[in-house]
């Protein structure tokens, strides 16, 4: 183990700290779920030639949302540059876990790291664990837990190049304008927009296996009208309403001058 590592105590099954933990977490999971089902659903509405660069990022954070809601429901988490939780002991009824930290302060932490470098660890990091995960889970599942061509950080850079370099993000919409024009159908969408729209549903699809197969549930933002029933909560809360889908249909052709 790094010498660097400095591991708190042991936190066992039976200490209530364990318990706050588990609970902690899996509702920071759900949170996640929900987030990763939103920006999904962000992505779908705005997958038009004008804003298919935005697309991609919706879709770019739908992902990492469900990465980590992956990692939680598996009682993993990963934070920053050199934190982390490492399970000691998986026996059940004596589990056991640390909280590792190479970090010497905050400060380094801040101005170590910049945001695309710490999305880098993240990935990095997810595909490793996640990787040891895929013996368990149906070949529709693949592709959330293995990296894109082998590149753990494909999806980073398209996302940067996409929203920082105007000439990638005009020639994607040319790119979704020509393909879509010519085949108006998700299969003829530009590669990049394709390849992480199958990423994302894949790992969409790979957390609804786990909720299922778990028996998932806590009481994380669920509306006290529909409290206890997930499907129709999560289509309230992240499918637009006919009705405001039909305000920007009416007063949309009068802006476009």
């Amino acid at each position: 183990m790094n010498s660097n590592l400095h591991p708190s105590k042991e936190i066992v099954e039976t200490d209530p700290k364990f318990l706050e933990f588990r609970q902690q977490l899996l509702q920071e999971a759900d949170r996640l779920i929900f987030l990763a089902i939103d920006n999904y659903a962000r992505g779908m509405e705005a997958l038009r030639a004008s804003s298919s660069t935005w697309s991609f990022v919706s879709f770019y954070y739908a992902s990492m949302y469900a990465a980590k809601a992956i990692l939680a429901l598996h009682g993993c988490w990963f934070q920053g540059n050199g934190s982390w939780l490492q399970a000691e002991n998986l026996n059940q009824g004596s589990q056991s876990f640390k909280y590792y930290n190479t970090r010497p302060n905050m400060y380094t932490r801040i101005h170590s790291v910049s945001a695309s470098g710490s999305h880098q660890i993240f990935w990095s990091a997810y595909y490793a664990a996640a990787g040891r995960l895929a013996i368990y889970y149906e070949p529709q599942h693949t592709k959330a837990v293995r990296p894109n061509a082998g590149d753990e950080h494909w999806q980073i850079r398209v996302r940067n190049d996409l929203n920082y370099h105007p000439i990638s993000a005009f020639r994607l919409i040319d790119d979704f304008s020509r393909r879509f024009a010519a085949s108006p159908t998700p299969m003829n969408l530009p590669s990049e927009l394709a390849t992480i729209i199958e990423m994302v549903e894949a790992m969409l699809d790979l957390l609804k296996f786990n909720v299922s197969d778990f028996n998932f549930g806590t009481q994380i933002y669920i509306p006290s009208s529909f409290f206890g029933v997930r499907d129709r909560s999560l289509q309230q809360l992240g499918v637009q309403h006919p009705a405001l889908t039909a305000h920007v249909g009416g007063r949309l052709p009068g802006y476009c001058f």
